[in-house]
């Protein structure tokens, strides 16, 4: 971009334009499942705060949900492809050590010609969505924007082993939009991140879904995480704008080691890190970059328990050229039109209009929410103590001697309760139906929370975010929404065009705790199975949804698309369904905003 002066003008409130979401069509009830797994009543929907919970059938993979949730947005925005410079993906479902999700996304931006798309996949538990956000925002604030949208999208399929963690998965993906005069604004120097080295919750054995888990480590890793965050942002809320600002650091590292052959002279090992900040003496020029992506099997690692690659050579070095080709290309391109165009405040939670969290289960949310209350309780003193009296008890505690203490729990719940269900409450819908989400389900939260707010109180609001991966890292941030709800406005927009989650969710298909065993135990079984055709009902899936149709002997996965706008199931159709046939003529009565199925003849067609 440029202004009259032919001088850059670089992006102002640079954040969330759109957001959209895809849950898989089968869930679980968790009543049923404490029956079937022989558990106390209320241990999944009292004690976790769970109720149902989403899971995917072996037609559906990591790159599946993110082609579809990533389709879906792009047409409910009605936007090329050749509009998007950058994809990022942030996932923990890996199928493939070397090639990541991203590229096989770029098979939708085959049709546009648009290869010039930056971005690759960020991985480190449930908090890759969220390093994927802060990239991308990083991207269309620097110099080397180009004026285009980008695209962040969180996936994962989230399965555990037979025990206590299973009733705590779900799946799901989240695609936002990215770019400039935003809706959702990323508040400017207004987060916090805490990171270590933890093995609370990872997932070495890369044959299997499952991961392993310390359930007493993985809360107190969490309960830290967030304690810490916590107060580094209060402590930058307070003093906002005269924070020094601290250096970035990049590390690049890998061990390149073939089976014997011809590719194994090639190998080699080795770490570079850079010390990134301003004044530099090398400095990377602004605007002057070019990127080109596509799909293609040329080198992947589908293997997960050997380091060797699998490489088709002469696709390797085809894809090589072809690449350099078209980055030199782009490169040339934009070098010549570059060229051409010369007081401090006590931060407390009441200044959040709502808190979200990272959810992987319900009932952690609330306690989080009231460890939030601990933090400011014992962080402020003089007038705010009015307000907690009768805990007064706990004044000398210490965070870190709290994570297990029932009694500081219990009181900070309670004493936060009224702020838990108008702040954070409406943020559960979609974790409370369809589970632990990974790497979206934070963001998950924030469409249940726009979804389940009037405009009217959307209105100019802040909004805490806390991300958090195992292993560990974390991040608490804030998002400030517009001032202006006109009627034509981009957050009235977005809001609208959520409106009907809960219609989604009310359609989907309850399966039985013996077949959701079935199906989890088959998706264990042919995980990583080469060649395989999945098995399960295609049927079954949502309009318009991405599958995967086959892997062949060297791992390679293709995928076909429902392309349908009804779908229906034993002469039933969904009002969800009648409501996305864009061609029919339907009555009004099959409109109603309900989850009743309306019932037909398997002859009846709709005219």
């Amino acid at each position: 971009m440029s202004n009259q002066n032919g001088h850059h003008s670089w992006p102002e409130k640079v954040g969330i334009i759109d957001i959209e979401i895809y849950f898989p069509s089968y869930y679980v009830d968790q009543n049923e499942l404490e029956v079937h797994d022989n558990v106390s009543k209320g241990k999944y929907t009292v004690g976790l705060g769970q109720s149902k919970m989403g899971f995917c059938s072996d037609r559906e993979d990591i790159n599946s949900l993110c082609l579809t949730v990533v389709e879906q947005l792009m047409k409910k925005r009605d936007l090329s492809f050749n509009q998007i410079g950058r994809l990022e993906v942030g996932t923990e479902t890996i199928i493939d050590k070397s090639k990541s999700v991203k590229t096989v996304l770029m098979e939708l931006f085959k049709e546009s010609g648009n290869h010039d798309v930056e971005g690759v996949d960020s991985t480190n538990a449930c908090y890759g969505g969220t390093a994927a956000l802060f990239n991308s925002v990083a991207w269309v604030e620097s110099s080397a924007w180009d004026g285009r949208y980008a695209l962040v999208v969180a996936g994962d399929i989230a399965v555990y082993a037979e025990g206590n963690a299973r009733p705590t998965g779900g799946a799901g993906a989240v695609a936002m939009l990215i770019g400039p005069n935003a809706p959702i604004v990323l508040e400017r120097g207004l987060r916090s991140t805490y990171m270590e080295h933890v093995y609370d919750f990872y997932k070495p054995n890369l044959m299997s879904e499952y991961p392993t888990v310390d359930g007493k480590l993985s809360v107190q890793s969490y309960a830290k995480a967030l304690d810490k965050c916590y107060d580094g942002f209060c402590q930058k809320a307070e003093k906002l704008y005269k924070t020094k600002g601290r250096y970035a650091l990049v590390v690049a590292g890998d061990i390149a080691v073939y089976a014997e052959g011809n590719a194994r002279p090639t190998g080699g090992a080795g770490a570079v890190a850079m010390l990134i900040g301003p004044n530099a003496p090398i400095v990377l020029e602004r605007g002057l970059r070019s990127t080109y992506m596509e799909h293609v099997y040329d080198f992947y690692k589908p293997n997960l328990m050997s380091e060797y690659p699998t490489v088709d050579g002469k696709l390797s070095v085809q894809s090589y050229a072809k690449a350099l080709d078209k980055c030199y290309d782009g490169f040339c391109q934009k070098a010549e039109k570059l060229y051409k165009t010369k007081g401090q405040i006590c931060f407390t939670l009441k200044d959040l209009d709502a808190m979200l969290f990272h959810t992987p289960y319900c009932k952690l949310v609330q306690k989080s929410l009231g460890r939030l209350s601990f933090n400011d309780f014992l962080r402020n003193s003089g007038s705010e103590l009015d307000e907690y009296k009768g805990l007064e008890r706990f004044r000398d505690l210490r965070l870190e001697d709290t994570y297990f203490n029932k009694e500081v729990e219990k009181a900070f719940v309670d004493h936060s309760q009224a702020v838990f269900e108008k702040k954070t409450k409406p943020s559960l819908l979609i974790a409370k139906e369809v589970g632990n989400m990974y790497t979206p389900s934070l963001y998950a939260c924030l469409v249940s929370f726009i979804a389940s707010q009037n405009i009217e109180d959307l209105k100019g609001i802040r909004v805490g975010m806390f991300s958090y991966g195992s292993g560990l890292a974390a991040t608490l941030f804030s998002l400030h929404f517009s001032d202006d709800i006109t009627k034509r406005s981009s957050l009235r927009s977005l809001h609208d065009s959520l409106q009907n989650i809960k219609l989604r969710l009310a359609n989907r298909i309850k399966v039985t705790p013996k077949t959701f065993t079935e199906i989890l135990k088959l998706r264990d079984t042919t995980h990583h199975q080469a060649p395989y055709t999945p098995i399960g009902n295609v049927e079954d899936l949502f309009p318009d949804t991405w599958y995967l149709e086959h892997v062949d002997d060297k791992h390679r996965r293709t995928y076909q698309q429902i392309k349908k706008s009804c779908i229906q199931r034993n002469g039933c159709i969904t009002k969800m369904n009648v409501m996305n046939c864009e061609s029919t003529k339907v009555s009004e009565e099959f409109c109603k905003v309900s989850a009743t199925p309306i019932c037909l003849s398997e002859n009846v067609q709709l005219v």
